[in-house]
């Protein structure tokens, strides 16, 4: 029974007991690894930021490389896992829906010769298919994008994040170089020099092949930011990524695709 006042400040017997109830939470743990001192996994205070867990970890050792900090989140993790899920259905659909009116609109108009372009189109879509599922296999889902520089820099930024429970945060090793991939004659990373700026790096590579798309080039920075404006790119960072991507070029005939929608409306 409740007591207040004068009433709660009742005489203790020997054998008594006292019981104060609470409301026991449990504990929230984010798991850090990598370059930091005291790597483990460590109990969330509430309300508390990433500054003042790297801190409590010891803060980040003499081969860190804080702007390759990743912090990967189960929340995000199921959110991009199911926009990514939906995007694919759709992609896909798409591409069944524009096979089958390139099969059905080159059998009604283009006869025999037609088939077999028609085949060789529908082959093209279903290749799409199988690399868009190449593609999303590689995608890392859940990584929240940080600019850190320090902890110093962190700590009542922007970027000083409250953390969520099953976080984990890892802080890489400084890199010394710079990697150039996709259509180039020589995939590979390069050391980074500092008088270097992206063409350098690409003429490092071999130079683009002939299929290599030059405007649609894009650097994937360290931490995780993309840049995709080749003609303005010319800082290249240590632990950047250049991409080259190819060309791609239609594998249909624009009228002849009209042709085959208007013929199965």
């Amino acid at each position: 029974e409740l007591m207040r006042g004068k009433e709660a400040n009742v005489e203790l017997h020997r054998l008594d007991k006292v019981v104060v109830a609470s409301q026991v939470r449990k504990a929230r743990l984010v798991h850090l690894t990598g370059e930091i001192k005291r790597a483990g996994t460590y109990t969330l205070d509430t309300g508390e930021r990433l500054s003042s867990v790297l801190k409590r970890a010891g803060g980040f050792t003499a081969l860190a490389f804080p702007r390759g900090l990743q912090l990967v989140r189960e929340s995000v993790k199921h959110r991009q896992q199911a926009e990514t899920e939906k995007f694919v259905t759709l992609q896909k659909h798409r591409l069944t829906v524009e096979a089958a009116a390139i099969s059905a609109g080159t059998v009604a108009v283009a006869g025999a010769a037609g088939m077999a372009q028609g085949a060789s189109d529908a082959q093209a879509l279903h290749l799409q298919m199988a690399a868009l599922d190449q593609l999303v296999s590689r995608v890392q889902h859940g990584r929240v994008v940080l600019d850190v520089e320090s902890i110093e820099t962190l700590e009542n930024g922007p970027d000083d994040v409250l953390l969520e429970e099953s976080d984990q945060i890892m802080i890489p090793t400084q890199p010394k170089t710079v990697t150039i991939i996709g259509a180039v004659r020589n995939s590979t990373s390069i050391l980074h020099r500092n008088d270097y700026d992206i063409e350098d790096y690409i003429r490092a590579a071999g130079g683009m092949i002939d299929t290599a798309s030059e405007h649609g080039t894009y650097v994937v920075r360290a931490n995780g930011l993309a840049d995709a404006d080749y003609v303005k790119i010319k800082a290249i960072n240590v632990g950047d990524t250049i991409i080259v991507p190819e060309k791609i070029e239609p594998k249909t005939k624009p009228l002849q695709l009209w042709t085959s929608i208007a013929s199965i409306v």
